[in-house]
């Protein structure tokens, strides 16, 4: 899945938040400052016209572009628009205090110390926060693998990654002219090189990559076969105007990045408005899940710590987005011992290609044990897991956000490892604590492909409602007894 470019407002989501923040705040201050104490919404008239001016400063913002490049405006220029958004902001608010007939009892003093306030702590908070928005923005640059030729190199990347702002880190390079077969661990400007074309997908398939860039000359071609391996990872492929030829795909646009033309082409396309909306309701659902979490520890601590001691809560490397690795949390439902076990369970497993380990009772699980007539006996492990309790802790993850409440399952680094190009695929989303696959009877599923074939259904027909439909199912399953296995 693919953000397209669009709606430079909604690009910025962090920044009109803390400007509501901050309006707000102002509001909040400026009654105190005329009198009146902190309440500001103690009155009706007033609780209205703070609802008004966060919706106002939001129309303001879609319809004047005030966040167009705000990262990269320096301070006399953000001075200006600041200026420019807070005068357009007072002005409507006065404006429909008249309009209503309201002007003459609401505090003056309130409405000229907000805008006062407002104009001062916002210049002062967005030069701030940008400086810690570029800081994050060099800390999580997607990892591009580029494609290009021998003459491109150099312009393609100095494009790319020439200055501060830019959002991508050159993780690979592959020269489609030039062969470097037999060379010990080449390079260009110390990035990594893919010596042979006939690797390429394959590294793709075992590293961190977010995107590929191809850029080639109108003489140079990539095979329809390279093109095609590389689309069923499931990764983004940008293609530079002058090498599309019969490459386009069903979800592709043209958009510009980083100063050059390409045709993007990804397994689905989504706003970043859509995404904004799916990260919002992963905010407020992982707030609820994060409090409930804590609850649960209180009350299950204990008894997992005197079935099994050790640490209550679990953490293991999974593969996120495009190869991305995290820590998961989860309640520990198995024994410290559990990975070593594995191995030797490995003849057990119900997944018959063994991309994935599962089996119907195991072990390693805190409690289970065959008793000498052959019965088995379950405990606090298999009943953290059937209620799927165990799973509460990754609401810390989404909020981090790690994971989402509703995508594909994060696998191991040992599953990642054994991944082919259209395994890859199913990395192209965020991982989530539930999915298609967990609420289409996943106790039954033993192919592997069935589940990439699940998890491809759910990226290419994603929307918030299919997210809201599933979450309601998983409500459902989960109730039914039929948690997490």
């Amino acid at each position: 899945m693919y953000k397209k470019d669009s709606y430079h407002w909604a690009r910025y989501l962090d920044f009109i938040l803390l400007d509501f923040l901050v309006l707000q705040l102002c509001y909040c201050l400026a009654y105190f400052t005329a009198g009146y104490g902190f309440n500001v919404y103690d009155g009706n008239l007033y609780r209205i016209m703070a609802i008004f001016m966060t919706g106002a400063d939001l129309i303001i913002i879609v319809m004047f572009d005030t966040m167009k490049h705000v990262i990269r405006r320096g301070a006399y220029v953000e001075f200006l628009v600041t200026i420019k958004q807070t005068f357009m902001l007072a002005a409507l608010s006065i404006a429909v205090l008249f309009a209503v007939q309201k002007g003459q009892i609401f505090s003056r003093l309130t409405m000229g110390f907000t805008f006062i306030y407002y104009g001062i702590l916002s210049f002062a908070l967005r030069c701030l926060w940008k400086k810690v928005a570029l800081f994050r923005r060099q800390e999580k640059q997607a990892k591009i693998l580029l494609i290009t030729c021998g003459a491109r190199v150099e312009d393609v990347l100095k494009h790319l990654c020439g200055d501060i702002y830019t959002t991508y880190q050159v993780a690979g390079i592959l020269l489609i002219d030039k062969s470097f077969e037999g060379q010990e661990n080449p390079t260009i400007g110390n990035i990594p090189v893919v010596p042979d074309p006939d690797t390429v997908a394959f590294y793709v398939s075992t590293n961190w990559v977010d995107e590929i860039f191809i850029a080639l000359e109108e003489t140079d071609q990539i095979s329809k076969k390279l093109y095609s391996q590389l689309g069923d990872t499931g990764i983004p492929i940008h293609v530079s105007i002058s090498a599309i030829d019969e490459l386009i795909q069903e979800n592709s646009f043209i958009q510009k990045k980083n100063g050059i033309m390409v045709v993007t082409s990804s397994i689905n396309v989504a706003s970043t408005l859509q995404l904004a909306a799916k990260r919002l309701l992963d905010i407020v659902g992982a707030l609820v899940g994060c409090i409930i979490a804590i609850i649960l520890y209180i009350l299950i601590a204990p008894w997992i710590f005197l079935a099994s001691p050790g640490p209550i809560i679990f953490t293991q490397t999974r593969i996120g987005k495009n190869g991305r690795p995290f820590k998961i949390y989860k309640f520990r439902s198995m024994y410290m011992n559990a990975e070593a076990e594995k191995r030797k369970l490995s003849e057990q497993n119900k997944m018959s290609d063994g991309m994935m380990f599962k089996m119907d009772f195991d072990p390693r699980i805190i409690g289970n044990k065959i008793l000498p007539n052959g019965k088995q006996k379950t405990g606090i492990g298999e009943f953290i897991r059937r209620t799927s309790i165990d799973e509460f802790p990754q609401f810390f993850n989404v909020l981090l956000g790690d994971m989402s409440l509703v995508g594909t399952r994060p696998p191991t680094e040992d599953e990642v490892a054994k991944y082919g190009p259209k395994h890859k695929s199913r990395l192209a989303f965020k991982p989530g604590i539930t999915g298609l696959w967990q609420v289409s009877g996943r106790s039954q599923i033993t192919d592997f492909d069935e589940v990439v074939h699940l998890d491809m259904k759910y990226i290419k027909n994603w929307n918030i409602g299919l997210d809201v439909k599933i979450l309601l199912k998983t409500v459902k399953v989960v109730l039914l007894g039929r948690g997490a296995q």
